[in-house]
């Protein structure tokens, strides 16, 4: 020990570095406070905007879209390994708790097991986004394994006479109907006109009514775009105003929302429709994008005149958008069955 060290006070000696204060290397101090700072920040702003005023102000609804809870989570966790590394001990605590939070909330609202026993007088329907390809043969081939008793495509192709042979052709045991912008039904049955609505810009609608199973049922088709920069509101509010007047029909509405089933601009909609998973839900319920989906985009929603019985997601073939198979049961037949 030197002169001048002996002769200075305990206070002025610099304290011996311990593990917990001893600094990284510069460098890859910087990194990890780099993604620290970016993890945060997403999970911070999407945390908020979850919390507060979710999808309702255009300007935050971007960040709710873009933050579903299995990102929030990842996020949280990847706080707290930076906030560790960094010997930032307290925030790393606050950012575990966070992430297992977040991974109860993500494990209670996406996996689901409500499925209840199937008849056979239950109507089979399958909606799927197969995703503009070419080569529609695969997207066929497994149409056909499923066996539905009403299939809604959308992003098929146009609606010309070699696409209508193709589907003849491939899924010969369906009425097929080429509905236009892309969407498609069949039915194991009958159907009638089809009648075509726009939402908005690139946002339309099918409506065609299907005879399947000895029922008749009011189907509609949805696709709406994908662009996360305009309100859903006035789309999905004008869409549950058409709708409402068929309330009391066998109304089964399927599509590609391109918004997540908890925005509240589903709110008009909840009022007269259910959607199929959330009541009777079995397995993981986001469909997009495969093979690690975090979106619950791709939905069934049904009228009060019919009871979901099972829903689940299949897995695609060519697309990045998972199926979706639900088993449905016409009201009178629920009665009938009741004590």
């Amino acid at each position: 020990m030197s002169r001048k060290e002996l002769h200075m006070s305990p206070s002025e000696q610099e304290p011996e570095q311990t593990d917990e204060t001893q600094p990284l290397d510069r460098p890859v101090n910087r990194y990890w406070r780099a993604a620290y700072l970016f993890c945060g920040a997403v999970s911070i702003a999407g945390l908020f905007t979850r919390l507060t005023v979710t999808d309702r102000w255009l300007f935050l609804s971007t960040i709710y879209y873009a933050t579903p809870l299995a990102l929030l989570c990842v996020g949280c966790l990847c706080s707290a390994i930076c906030t560790w590394a960094l010997k930032w001990r307290r925030q790393s605590l606050v950012w575990a708790v966070l992430s297992v939070a977040m991974f109860f909330a993500w494990s209670t609202t996406c996996f689901s097991d409500k499925s209840q026993p199937t008849v056979e007088s239950d109507i089979s329907v399958m909606f799927w986004n197969v995703a503009r390809k070419k080569d529609m043969a695969p997207a066929a081939n497994l149409i056909n394994q499923v066996d539905a008793d009403v299939v809604a495509l959308v992003e098929s192709g146009w609606a010309n006479a070699e696409r209508r042979q193709f589907w003849e052709e491939h899924c010969p045991n369906y009425d097929i109907s080429l509905l236009g912008g892309g969407l498609l039904v069949m039915t194991k049955g009958t159907s009638g006109t089809c009648v075509a609505e726009e939402l908005a810009k690139n946002s339309i609608y099918r409506r065609i009514d299907c005879q399947v199973n000895g029922h008749e049922l009011t189907c509609v088709v949805v696709d709406l775009k994908s662009d996360p920069y305009y309100s859903r509101r006035p789309v999905l509010g004008k869409l549950a105003n058409e709708l409402a007047p068929f309330r009391d029909k066998n109304l089964v509405v399927m599509g590609d929302f391109n918004t997540p089933v908890e925005s509240v601009h589903f709110g008009p909609m909840r009022q007269f429709l259910r959607e199929a998973f959330e009541v009777s839900g079995k397995g993981y319920a986001p469909t997009w994008p495969h093979p690690a989906p975090v979106l619950w985009l791709d939905q069934i929603w049904v009228g009060p005149t019919i009871q979901p019985i099972q829903c689940h997601r299949l897995t695609p073939v060519n697309s990045d958008h998972r199926p979706v198979l639900a088993m449905l049961r016409i009201a009178d037949e629920v009665e009938e069955e009741s004590p």
